[in-house]
């Protein structure tokens, strides 16, 4: 499985209209495309902070390229949400079995 890493710099000013609409939106978007496992975002842990995150799982390479593109490793601000990205980064990762506690 892939997990991806979508890092973005939020204009500190639409935060909240971000966080209310488009973040929602866009995990939808993801979730419903063939071969994601799973998707979430998330907020940043200070209000100083202005970096959001959309971490996704994938079930393989050609699932994630089949929904990003065949550029998937190069970040681009996404369609439509220019007005609330000022910038944002991408990272991809083969992902193992996670660890869980003992019962």
């Amino acid at each position: 499985m892939i997990l991806r890493i979508l890092r973005a710099q939020i204009f500190h000013e639409l935060r909240d209209e971000f966080e209310k609409g488009p973040a929602i939106m866009s995990v939808k978007l993801v979730l419903s495309q063939k071969g994601c496992v799973s998707c979430q975002v998330t907020k940043p842990l200070h209000k100083t902070s202005n970096t959001y995150a959309m971490i996704s799982l994938w079930e393989n390479k050609e699932s994630l390229q089949a929904f990003a593109g065949e550029d998937f490793e190069k970040a681009a601000i996404p369609a439509g949400m220019n007005r609330y990205i000022s910038s944002c980064s991408v990272e991809h990762y083969i992902s193992t079995e996670p660890f869980r506690p003992k019962s």
